[in-house]
């Protein structure tokens, strides 16, 4: 089901696929209204200690034509990597799994308008390149005007990674019940030295929320510290550049229902688990389970 969001209305954000497009397109009532667009490339920079990074771009419409667009509307389809921000500057937008559609203000006869897009990613490349399709609407919700539809590519890249690490983490599915009634999963969690020096004490912390860790399985710490808050993993050495992946497994006593459980890699002064400031990279990774057999 589509949901339409009124400017001035908070919204969650919208996964989509970006691509920014030129276009033409007729009034619906002036055949001269011709709208084309203009985009700059999406750079994302640097992760942020959940993994989430960000960028913007912008898109330039102009309104060819001598006649007013009543309802200049842009659509980006889904794409599985780009997230649209609502803090968009549009009149009526609108979401759905397939597609973002956003309709801006009435552009006059040769006016131009130029607006900032916010994106968010979980991705780290590689380079690519996404688009959107310029069209004008008959009205606010979004029927377009055939024949007047465009698309428009532009490409997005995502900066070199700097600081300490980087993390990623494989999906969680828990398994059946085995004999005790107990159900077991785990992730692979990849951890790389971006540094250009060795990391004596990798930590490795799952949160509380991440589940019931089965850390006496966990081959890859050299010790394991249980706080109340989290269980971390201290690692062997991890020399520049190096990459080390470790599988972390947990348990349940019954299904559990979907969520995205995070984990996140610091370097340690000593085996104690003290955190060396600003050395953090986090990620996410989606935990299910199967539910009985009737």
């Amino acid at each position: 089901m589509n949901t339409k969001i009124r400017r001035g209305v908070l919204a969650a954000t919208v996964a989509i696929g970006v691509t920014l497009a030129g276009a033409s397109a007729a009034d619906a009532n002036s055949a001269a209204a011709t709208l084309s667009g203009a985009a700059t490339g999406l750079v994302y920079g640097q992760p942020d200690v959940s993994g989430t990074r960000s960028g913007t771009n912008t898109l330039t419409l102009t309104n060819n034509g001598t006649g007013t667009i009543q309802f200049p509307m842009l659509t980006f389809p889904a794409n599985g990597r780009d997230t649209l921000l609502q803090d968009v500057d549009c009149e009526y937008m609108s979401g759905s799994s397939t597609r973002t559609t956003c309709i801006v203000d009435p552009l006059a006869g040769g006016e131009s308008r130029t607006m900032t897009l916010p994106w968010q990613t979980r991705a780290s490349g590689p380079a690519g390149t996404a688009e959107v399709r310029i069209e004008q609407a008959v009205d606010s919700d979004g029927t377009p005007v055939a024949g007047t539809a465009s698309t428009l590519s532009f490409k997005v890249g995502f900066e070199r990674l700097t600081g300490t690490f980087s993390i990623t983490a494989t999906p969680l599915t828990y398994g059946e019940r085995d004999r005790y009634g107990i159900r077991h999963g785990y992730t692979n969690v990849t951890i790389t030295n971006l540094s250009s020096q060795t990391v004596q004490f990798p930590l490795v912390t799952f949160p509380a929320s991440s589940g019931d860790a089965s850390y006496m399985a966990w081959k890859g710490c050299t010790e394991t510290i249980q706080h109340v808050e989290d269980i971390v993993c201290v690692e062997r050495p991890l020399a520049p550049g190096q990459k080390r992946t470790a599988k972390f497994w947990f348990h349940t006593v019954g299904p559990v229902s979907e969520f995205d459980a995070s984990v996140r890699v610091d370097a340690g002064a000593d085996a104690s688990g003290a955190v060396v400031d600003a050395t953090a990279a986090g990620t996410t990774y989606r935990v299910t389970s199967p539910g009985d057999a009737n």
